[in-house]
């Protein structure tokens, strides 16, 4: 959404359009720790100053597992003092900002959103591995997996084993209809 809009406002400007401000960039962008510093920034201030209410902006291909799962934590203590969090899709959540998104107060997307959800992966690079070794990591990302599909599974309308069913050969895409049925989203904008 955000290289749509930034196309949008190329075209208009060189049509003699007026002044366009480039489109503000996600809250959860990338989603890893130094990507997400700003958004943890937003949550603890709107913490400290007691707002009923903080919204998120995503648009997200996902990203690491342990920042995701940090960040995760820190929205539940921000929502544990009171605070709503509302996560607005403008474009991408997948993978991490999927799971991410399910951890909102209130879940919304724009039309054009698209999501991803699927098993837990890792990049193994410049190391030495052993059977065993590769066995354990296996063991480790299926149980990960599992629970991180139960856990979102309690938004939404379908069970984790229709959501382990629907990853467990491919990736799952999907738009914000399907993400409305199914539940992952709250209402479309």
């Amino acid at each position: 959404m955000g290289l749509f809009r930034a196309v949008l406002a190329t075209l208009y400007l060189s049509c003699g359009g007026g002044t366009i401000l480039p489109p503000a960039p996600p809250d959860i962008g990338d989603v890893s720790l130094p990507a997400l510093l700003p958004a943890m920034g937003k949550l603890v201030n709107a913490q400290i100053s007691h707002a009923p209410e903080v919204t998120l902006h995503f648009d997200s291909p996902g990203g690491d597992i342990m920042a995701m799962r940090a960040f995760a934590a820190l929205m539940h203590r921000i929502e544990e003092s009171g605070t709503k969090i509302v996560c607005v899709v403008d474009g991408d959540a997948g993978s991490a900002a999927f799971y991410l998104l399910q951890q909102c107060s209130e879940r919304v997307a724009h039309p054009g959103s698209r999501f991803l959800w699927h098993q837990y992966s890792a990049l193994l690079r410049e190391n030495a591995y052993t059977a065993r070794e590769l066995e354990e990591i296996a063991r480790e990302l299926r149980a990960g997996s599992h629970e991180a599909s139960v856990e979102i599974a309690k938004r939404l309308r379908i069970s984790a084993d229709e959501l382990e069913r629907r990853i467990a050969d491919r990736d799952y895409f999907f738009d914000a209809r399907e993400a409305l049925e199914i539940g992952a989203i709250d209402r479309i904008q």
